[in-house]
């Protein structure tokens, strides 16, 4: 069998399994389900999501630019945020906003699951810690703690990553997605953009494996040519 045969037989078993991610259905993942006029809240009822009051005031928000601008600086009340996805954010000064997706646990080891989510600090109110989690049943699979602290006036994007074993105690049952925030009396911290993507392997480590492949046959060339 030649190298030429081997690199094509290799390719054929490599190259199906370098899917990109797919996404998973969150029901009203940018919080605009709601419509609300400019600076209007709605507290402790998110569409699609649970937003208890125990710890604090949570709930939908339509911000204005003296809040968020991507401008650097405040704007105008009277006009719109800017650099947010659609109309509203969720907003948060303690306790967990969640959702239980329709979605299970596959049985697949070596499925990455990647939860993305945009937080915000507005210019007149410092952010809580906050912590974004995946779960499925009753089991945390994965959180993070503060991944990323925004500037004031801006989103920043939060970014979790969890690849599945297979033999996890709870395959088959449905994935959530949990946005902590921690109880404080003033500040308060804003998500929007919620995302959740399933795959395997990544496509980077796929490119990574080719790449390898690639350099043992022109390597192996190289020697049967001299």
């Amino acid at each position: 069998m030649t190298n030429r045969t081997v690199l094509l037989i290799t390719l054929l078993f490599v190259v199906p399994f370098c899917t990109f991610a797919s996404p998973l259905a969150i029901v009203n993942n940018s919080f605009d389900a709601q419509v609300l006029a400019l600076n209007g809240v709605v507290l402790g009822s998110i569409t699609g999501w649970t937003a208890p009051l125990t710890l604090g005031n949570q709930g939908i928000w339509a911000p204005t630019a003296l809040s968020l601008n991507l401008g650097g600086s405040p704007g105008l009340v009277t006009n719109p945020a800017t650099g947010i996805d659609g109309s509203n954010v969720a907003i948060s000064r303690g306790g967990t906003i969640s959702q239980t997706l329709a979605s299970t646990l596959t049985a697949t080891a070596g499925m990455v699951y990647t939860l993305s989510v945009d937080v915000g600090q507005r210019f007149e109110l410092p952010i809580s810690d906050y912590s974004i989690a995946l779960w499925a049943g009753g089991t945390q699979l994965a959180s993070i703690f503060d991944p990323v602290i925004p500037t004031a006036g801006t989103l920043s994007f939060a970014t979790l990553q969890y690849t599945s074993t297979g033999s996890e105690a709870v395959i088959g049952q449905n994935l959530s997605i949990q946005l902590i925030t921690t109880a404080t009396a003033r500040n308060q911290t804003i998500y929007d953009n919620v995302t959740l993507d399933v795959g395997a392997p990544e496509p980077a480590s796929a490119l990574l494996m080719l790449t390898g492949i690639g350099v043992v046959y022109l390597t192996k060339r190289k020697r049967v040519s001299r």
